[in-house]
């Protein structure tokens, strides 16, 4: 065999021959590609898990269309084509009780499908029975077989705010008997991506229809396959009917009607698209009609786009010769308003009559009436069963008589502005459009000219939007990595450290080959060599291990950081391009650390490298000199940004000074290193501490290691841990509780005065008279705070009132007036909580948030407010944008504490059809505060692995020092020091960097606390902390003390002999 010299042989006899050593390094460069690898395997898992959740929500659904109308059932199959399928279906929101007991689910998810549902292996519930899901049986304890009690919101073509809505029948019940609980994915069925199981129950879409009075009609349509043959079909296959619209047909006019009474913006603009110009009609019914002191009750009234009708007011004949009214009289007209709740407030305008029209003109035709259920159709006055008071005392025999005759032909014409001005609302301004009876070929024009998307029939890409949502509110894979990052640090300046440690054992050695030849160059490259290889070794084992890690963390996220994630939600997933980043990104941090570890080879002389020495005075002295400018530098930055932290906003403030902690822990380890390389004092007096003191003056590199690792995982452990958040104990109104004691939420919407009828329902031995409930609107969506992992596209959105906005709260200031604020542009302002904003929108005040079209601007944001789901509007704007949306389902209860449950009780009890449900203010927030600790949790976890290195680290330089210096030790023990002297010498030596790192690193995180400190909120877990820190001191000097007994157990008498 040749024995010629190759560099291939040198590298691989070197890599044998300091095999212990290249071990550990090949060790440590394992643990930084797991850390890394296993950070992107956690993101990737999370994204997967979310996908995979995602799809077996939807199923085989790819679009859906959900509506606030029924429409044909049968549209579902005009819709089924060769490339997709289309099912009928009644989605809602109701309450569901166990029949047997009290237990109840106020929010569950109504599915009313057919047959063609479920897998043809489950047979459909019957009209009788239903099925359930896990989530829904746990919540009610209920078993196959027990009975439950449905309660769902019941139809109402006219919106219940307006003055003909009824706003007292407004759910029916269902009495079923639970068929089955489907399990797992089968019963997970839902439009709307959260992590969490819905609580779901399936009924017979016909049961459903006949309880509803809805027969052969659905609100939704699933649909499986492509959209594009979808559109067409769609283009193809609506009619009027399907948007809520229809014609109907009098004696002079095709009147096109809207099963809502008011015809909305979309409906209006379909009509006046036709070449033949429509009149624009609005008909209301008018309580008295008055001329000189002769009084006309209840009468339909006309407002008319009509060159008949330009001013003042007409009457028909028969009204004319009732009040004996003629051309110039007064006449008075009292009629019911409501306001944007639905409260009725009798008005009253005065007009002038301007002429008479006869009763066989086209415009007093009863026709122009929409039909009203209650009114319309009863035979007489009497009998009306009308939503507002109806006072039968004014019913006259000639009224009862013109109703018979005449139906509800209207009595009282006035031009269509002044209908306008008196009666529009925001549901509409117009109640018809109407057309000479004569125009030909109005249903096939309004046909042609109906657009689906227009009047808002449009497929949602269900499905796309849901695996858009599944990349998650956060990129969780740069969170993880941001979690792991000290862990990765600590195993880099590991790694530097080894590393350095096999560089300064053979600085002999590349003496020596230099003074054979080799440039400095190509010795330091065959060391790099020698790392890489090193490296990319622990690369290969790094990845499998990055693996486990991986599986680790998932198990700690899944049953002790985040455990309201679902069960069995989160699992292990991996992609190729994750383990290949960790691989190059792990090997490329190695190698950062292994170079740094040679750069001190630059400044050596030959002479000092034979003579095995590592650094000179003169070196040492310069980077002492050069870390004493850092050290100054930071010092002052950090003492400049607390101070700027004083005065600054509460948003930039914790910023602040968490940026001044950083630069402060920065300071003081420069400090630290500028004094290891100091020159020292010649007079020095020989004692034990002042022999331990020089001795850890030794090698500022290994003390370094040691200080800095320990350093910043004491300052993250703290700052970290002292940012847990408790909610507050009492009820301040600048607080994350604005001082309400509960907050509730109904299934179905309330309306009227809601403090009204809990005072009537609960009486007034539960109800006191200091006592507040602020009602919000609610249009519903998704979750938008960090409790859902699934990026929120339709957030939830709350419609605060002025009584709200007048108290206040949530913050120092009353920012809720600026709600009323407007802009040039016509953005809505809004308010929301800072940490949604900020973290998972990704916007800020002054900033817009884009929903359907409209832009919402930020103009405040609350800090740890129980409105982390939702953003918040004016009540004036809400009804604007979302007219569909009436009635109250969020409240707000400004309660004594100690009535605070019997308030709850009352509520719960009063509205318990409603699906109402009062949660305690402080309980609401802790939960949300909750998910912020948790992910502080799992970053302090992190941390104390990190922490774990650090001790490693520790225990290196202690075992490092005791290698070199054994024959010292032993010459102190030949000259009669004791081993016990002895190892007190070297445990004194090596605790001063331990107890350094954590002086420095919790100084500096009492800096960045600063805020905290303040306001007293980082009171008790910093005392948690500051116990945690204690004990881990002590564990770091008895660690210290055994690895320094270990490592003093060697033979005196060899060591004395080498030296």
């Amino acid at each position: 065999m040749s024995n010629r010299f190759t560099l291939t042989r040198f590298l691989l006899r070197s890599l044998a021959f300091h095999r212990h050593l290249n071990a550990a390094t090949l060790c440590a460069c394992a643990v930084a590609v797991a850390v890394l690898t296993g950070a992107l395997l956690v993101g990737d898992s999370m994204h997967i898990s979310l996908r995979d959740r995602a799809l077996e929500n939807l199923g085989k659904v790819d679009h859906a269309w959900v509506s606030d109308l029924y429409f044909r059932q049968e549209l579902a199959q005009d819709l089924t084509a060769s490339n997709c399928k289309t099912q009928p279906a009644i989605l809602l929101n109701g309450a569901v009780r166990n029949a047997s007991s009290d237990n109840r689910a106020p929010h569950a998810q109504i599915q009313g499908v057919g047959t063609d549902f479920f897998d043809p292996a489950i047979q459909a519930p019957d009209d009788k029975s239903c099925f359930i899901n896990e989530a829904l049986a746990k919540k009610l304890s209920a078993k196959e077989g027990d009975e439950v009690l449905l309660r769902i919101p019941k139809p109402s073509a006219i919106p219940r705010e307006s003055l003909l809505g009824n706003k007292d029948d407004t759910a029916v019940t269902l009495r079923l008997r639970v068929a089955k609980i489907l399990p797992g994915a089968a019963g997970r069925f839902s439009l709307f991506q959260s992590q969490l199981e819905p609580a779901n129950i399936y009924v017979s879409i016909t049961s459903l229809q006949k309880r509803l009075n809805k027969a052969s009609k659905a609100n939704t349509l699933l649909v499986s396959g492509k959209q594009a043959a979808l559109e067409v079909l769609l283009k193809q296959k609506t009619r009027l009917e399907d948007a809520g619209l229809h014609l109907r047909e009098s004696k002079s006019f095709i009147a096109l009607e809207s099963e809502h009474v008011f015809l909305n913006s979309m409906a209006q603009k379909l009509g006046n698209s036709l070449n033949t110009r429509p009149l624009g009609a609005l008909t209301y019914l008018v309580n008295s009609a008055t001329v000189n002191g002769r009084s006309l009750p209840y009468s339909m009234a006309l407002g008319i786009d009509s060159t008949e009708v330009t001013s003042g007011v007409l009457l028909n004949q028969w009204a004319a010769d009732d009040l004996q009214a003629k051309v110039g009289d007064s006449i008075a007209l009292a009629y019911f308003a409501s306001d944007v709740s639905g409260r009725l407030q009798e008005q009253a305008t005065t007009l002038t009559v301007s002429g008479v029209l006869p009763m066989n003109h086209p415009l007093a035709d009863s026709a122009l009436a929409p039909e009203i259920e209650g009114v319309t159709d009863s035979d007489k006055i009497s009998d009306w069963n009308p939503p507002f008071p109806l006072d039968l005392k004014k019913i006259r025999q000639k009224d009862e008589d013109y109703w018979h005759e005449y139906r509800a032909a209207p009595k009282i014409f006035l031009p269509l502005a002044t209908a306008e001005r008196l009666w529009a609302n925001r549901f509409g301004n117009r109640t018809a459009l109407l057309w000479p009876k004569a125009t030909p070929g109005i249903r096939e024009a309004l046909q042609r000219s109906f657009s689906p998307e227009e009047q808002g029939i449009r497929f949602q890409p269900v499905k796309e939007i849901a695996l858009k949502a599944s990349a998650g509110s956060s990129d969780f894979g740069q969170l993880f990595l941001g979690f792991s990052f000290f862990l990765i640090l600590s195993a880099a300046l590991l790694i530097q450290a080894l590393f350095r440690l096999g560089v300064e054992k053979r600085v002999r050695e590349i003496g020596l080959l230099h003074a054979l030849g080799f440039t400095p160059r190509r010795v330091r490259n065959l060391l790099l060599c020698e790392g890489a290889i090193i490296a990319s070794g622990g690369a290969w084992i790094g990845v499998p291990l990055g693996m486990g890690w991986a599986k680790f963390l998932i198990y700690g996220f899944n049953n002790w950081w985040l455990t309201n994630l679902g069960e069995g939600f989160l699992h292990f997933a991996w992609t190729a391009q994750s383990l290949v980043i960790g691989f190059a990104s792990g090997t490329f941090v190695a190698l950062i650390a292994i170079f740094w570890a040679c750069r001190g080879l630059r400044h050596l002389s030959l002479r000092t490298l034979l003579s095995g020495q590592f650094e000179t005075d003169d070196v040492a002295t310069k980077k002492s000199r050069t870390a004493l400018g850092i050290a100054t530098l930071t010092l002052i930055g950090g003492i400049a940004m607390g101070l700027a932290g004083v005065r600054a906003s509460a948003q930039i403030q914790a910023g602040l000074f968490f940026g001044s902690g950083f630069f402060l822990l920065a300071g003081f380890l420069s400090l630290y290193r500028a004094w290891l390389g100091w020159p020292r004092e010649s007079r020095t007096p020989f004692t034990l501490n002042a022999l331990a003191v020089s001795s850890s003056r030794r090698n500022p590199g290994r003390a370094m290691l040691v200080a800095s690792v320990l350093a910043c995982a004491v300052f993250l452990l703290a700052a970290v841990g002292a940012n847990r958040q408790t909610a507050p104990s009492t009820l301040d109104r600048v607080s994350g509780t604005g001082g309400f004691s509960l907050f509730a939420e109904s299934s179905l919407p309330l309306f009227g005065d809601v403090q009204k009828q809990i005072q009537e329902k609960a009486g007034a031995d539960t109800w006191f008279a200091n006592a507040q409930i602020y009602p919000f609107r609610l249009r519903a969506g998704q979750e938008a705070g960090c409790g859902n992992l699934y990026q929120a596209a339709q957030p939830r959105m709350l419609g605060v009132t002025e009584s709200f906005c007048q108290r206040g709260g949530f913050a120092k200031e009353n920012v809720w007036a600026m709600l009323d604020k407007t802009f040039d542009d016509g953005a809505i302002p809004v308010i929301g909580d800072a940490s949604t904003v900020q973290w998972l929108l990704h916007l800020g005040v002054g900033q817009d948030y884009v929903m359907d079209g409209v832009h919402y601007r930020f103009v405040a944001l609350l800090d740890q407010s129980i409105f982390q789901n939702e953003l918040l509007l004016s009540e004036k704007n809400f009804t604007h944008l979302y007219p569909q949306e009436t009635g109250w389902q969020f409240f707000a209860i400004d309660a004594p504490a100690d009535k605070m449950q019997v308030i709850r009780t009352a509520l719960e009890t009063a509205f318990e059809n409603a699906g109402l449900e009062a949660q305690p203010a402080r309980e609401k927030l802790q939960a949300f505060l909750a998910v912020e600790n948790a992910y502080l949790g799992a970053f302090q976890s992190l941390g104390g692995f990190g922490l774990l290195l650090g001790t490693m680290g520790l225990g290196l330089a202690i075992l490092r020092n005791a290698l070199e210096r054994r024959a010292e030790y032993a010459l102190l023990r030949a000259l009669g020091f004791r081993f016990s002297r002895i190892l007190k010498l070297s445990v004194m030596e090596n605790i001063l960097p331990l107890t350094v790192g954590m002086v420095a690193g919790a100084l500096s995180a009492l800096a960045a606390l600063a805020p905290a400190l303040h306001n007293r909120t980082a009171l008790e877990p910093l005392r948690a902390v500051a116990f945690t820190l204690l004990i881990v001191w002590a564990l770091g000097i008895v660690a210290t003390v055994i690895a320094a007994t270990l490592s003093l157990r060697f033979n005196e008498l060899s060591a004395l002999k080498n030296e």
